[in-house]
């Protein structure tokens, strides 16, 4: 009876012994820098580069595989092993490993911080007219963390250096509008602002000139004094 018991004892004594050494075995190989779980900060329209293998401390490097979602759960192109950090709401990157034929995760979590400005587009400005309204050209504000700025729109009237503003500008349907009293160059200013106090202005410039009489062909040299010299080739004299 005593040889029984003695012989059941070492029974599960094996037994235990080698569900330990399974146990330690399905750990694997411990990997440096590959945590269970992580938080990492990124800035918004920077590029993130992924991991390709992690060092294992039996001195081996080990390949890793990964797979970027949004915090929204939508998959995330990525080229040449890194993408673009476009969206505010983060992102998780889950990278798998195998040692000794044990997996082996990593999930990153990446909170995505916003220190960008605006974008501002202005299509290129015709010329007007005095005494007939102009519409501005087309404005489109932009902004990589879908935000919508705060934007101002005014147009100056520049004449020996000064910039004077026209305040009769007015905006319809979102467009903008005024009509001229003066002759020259004008400029086009837009600023926008964004919560986050990143800013952006552009500007643009175009003429403005006296109406064109009904059969009249106009020409710059009848608005410009400068243009009433002219040279003779031939001889090179002034009139």
């Amino acid at each position: 009876m005593k040889k029984k018991i003695a012989l059941l004892l070492s029974l599960l004594a094996a037994v235990l012994f080698c569900f330990g050494l399974a146990a330690c075995k399905q750990k694997g190989v411990t990997l440096k820098d590959f945590p269970e779980t992580e938080t990492q900060t990124v800035a918004l329209g920077s590029v993130y580069e992924l991991k390709t293998q992690a060092e294992g401390e039996d001195g081996n490097t080990y390949r890793l595989t990964f797979q970027v979602r949004t915090r929204d759960d939508a998959a995330v192109p990525v080229f040449d092993d890194r993408f673009d950090v476009t969206d505010i709401g983060g992102y998780v990157i889950t990278y798998t490993a195998v040692t000794d034929g044990v997996t082996q995760t990593s999930v990153i979590t990446l909170d995505v911080t916003d220190d960008t400005a605006p974008t501002i587009s202005i299509s290129k400005p015709e010329n007007g007219s005095v005494g007939e309204e102009y519409t501005l050209p087309v404005i489109t504000v932009s902004d990589l963390a879908g935000t919508s700025p705060e934007v101002t729109v005014k147009v100056y009237l520049i004449r020996e250096g000064e910039r004077t503003e026209i305040t009769s500008l007015s905006e319809r349907g979102g467009r903008y509008y005024f009509t001229p009293e003066s002759v020259g160059t004008y400029e086009i200013e837009v600023t926008a602002v964004k919560t986050n106090g990143q800013s952006k202005t552009a500007t643009r410039s175009f003429n403005i000139d006296e109406p064109v009489s009904e059969g009249e062909v106009f020409s710059p040299d009848v608005v410009s004094p400068e243009s009433q010299i002219s040279f003779v080739a031939a001889g090179g004299v002034e009139t």
